[in-house]
């Protein structure tokens, strides 16, 4: 049996897209002795660290902040994937065009609007680029709460579409995510969007990773 994991706050939704491409993948491993496949799901990233120490999982895929967390566990990363059509992408920094903000050292003593510590693109990349700058990133407890002098806020608003909402109300001063996430319309309405600007953007990296216990054996079982 081939066991592929992911970590998911919507189940239902990523097992629909992983069943596919598992049933693809076991069609075509006869000749190594499997037979079928299971998705497995963990609700956290400590969960499926404990799930690749057990040998409970041989096969994940996930983003590259997740897989930079699993590989401790023995996670062992083997290829780029390509999500929602998109094989790498980039963050993106924007702000209302009243602000004034026209580049990232323009956020000091301002807010930041980011998703969580598990995303990519609207966490790990900007705050990676902040302190790249010699800028000093502190999180925030709420929108009330205003950035301390000589640093940047950043505020945890847990989605893409709150994050645009957040920076358009005023209750943040700019926001980061993906430019796909900036680029549809479910995300980001036209409505929001023609109020803001794009000030900065980081270099691409991958969408996705493909990763395997490391333990595993390539000539089956």
């Amino acid at each position: 049996m081939l066991v592929l994991g992911r970590i998911s706050d919507d189940p239902r939704s990523h097992y629909a897209n992983l069943r596919p491409l598992l049933d693809y993948v076991v069609a075509r491993m006869a000749d190594l002795g499997i037979r079928r496949g299971e998705v497995l799901m963990a609700q956290n990233t400590a969960v499926m660290q404990s799930y690749l120490r057990a040998k409970l999982v041989d096969w994940i895929s996930e983003t590259p902040a997740q897989a930079l967390r699993l590989e401790p566990a023995g996670a062992r990363p083997l290829l780029l994937a390509e999500r929602r059509g998109r094989l790498r992408y980039r963050t993106v920094f924007f702000a209302r065009r009243d602000t004034g903000i026209v580049d990232l050292d323009g956020l000091v003593g301002r807010r930041l609007a980011v998703q969580s510590p598990a995303s990519t693109s609207a966490f790990l990349v900007p705050l990676g680029m902040l302190m790249d700058r010699g800028l000093a990133p502190t999180l925030l407890p709420s929108p009330r709460v205003p950035a301390p002098p000589g640093a940047v806020g950043l505020l945890l608003a847990g989605s893409e579409h709150n994050i645009a909402v957040w920076v358009h109300k005023g209750l943040a001063d700019a926001g980061a995510f993906s430019d796909h996430d900036f680029e549809d319309l479910e995300r980001m309405p036209a409505a929001l969007r023609e109020d803001l600007v794009v000030f900065a953007r980081s270099e691409p990296f991958p969408r996705a990773i493909e990763l395997v216990r490391e333990d595993l054996s390539s000539a089956g079982p």
